[in-house]
């Protein structure tokens, strides 16, 4: 697993954001906050879950945890040894069982991705994961700078890992896409309908134009 700050200028508050499958710093980059009081590090490339060199994150006085898509089964499963205590967890668009025909990506549409994932089925992946037109041409500024090769060995990876890493956390709040094709609407509510709050989203499965601002993910009463 890589990781990477965002942005990092010494602030009160930090954000720990577990990336997706095959994205890297720049899906998340246009972000932004009210008053730009967070440093914000990201974790990515889940073709292992080790992690080599973590920085010290023990001098921030707020710590969040916010997961999107496979981002949620890596946090549920690398957070415990980060050693680091976070005021919230919040998961987006994701499950702790991201393979999986009733709480996650059904088998047949994960394994049809990772068989037929060249440079085309690459850019049909982008496209299924946003809603409309308008997005999928702004969304061109942010695509992932990543290996075709990096992510085919970590969609692999991931479907390995995920048969045998299957911890969860106590997550403060999900976000659920309603028009989510990549994990279906109905399997994120399987998963979480007695173990969160949710809140429905009128976007697809990628929910950064959705969600625009970093305090919109925070709780509030954090």
């Amino acid at each position: 697993m890589k990781h990477i700050y965002l942005c990092k200028n010494n602030t009160k508050r930090l954000l720990l954001f577990f990336n997706g499958w095959g994205m890297d710093e720049n899906v998340i980059k246009h972000i932004e906050s009210e008053e730009g009081n967070e440093d914000v590090l990201v974790f990515y490339d889940y073709r292992t879950l080790d992690i080599d060199s973590l920085p010290k994150v023990g001098d921030y006085e707020q710590i969040h945890l916010l997961a999107w898509s496979m981002g949620v089964w890596a946090a549920a499963n690398v957070y415990p040894i980060l050693g680091v205590v976070a005021n919230t967890f919040t998961a987006l668009n994701g499950t702790e069982r991201p393979i999986d025909d009733h709480y996650g990506i059904p088998i047949t549409a994960y394994t049809l991705t990772e068989k037929g994932l060249d440079e085309r089925g690459r850019e049909k992946f982008f496209q299924r994961m946003l809603s409309n037109r308008e997005d999928m041409v702004t969304f061109a500024q942010n695509k992932p700078q990543r290996a075709l090769n990096e992510q085919k060995e970590e969609l692999s990876a991931i479907r390995q890992l995920s048969r045998t890493r299957t911890a969860t956390l106590h997550w403060d709040k999900v976000y659920c896409s309603e028009k989510d094709i990549i994990f279906p609407f109905q399997n994120q509510q399987n998963w979480w309908q007695k173990r969160a709050p949710i809140t429905v989203l009128p976007c697809g499965h990628y929910p950064f134009y959705c969600l625009k601002n970093w305090d919109d993910f925070i709780p509030k009463n954090a």
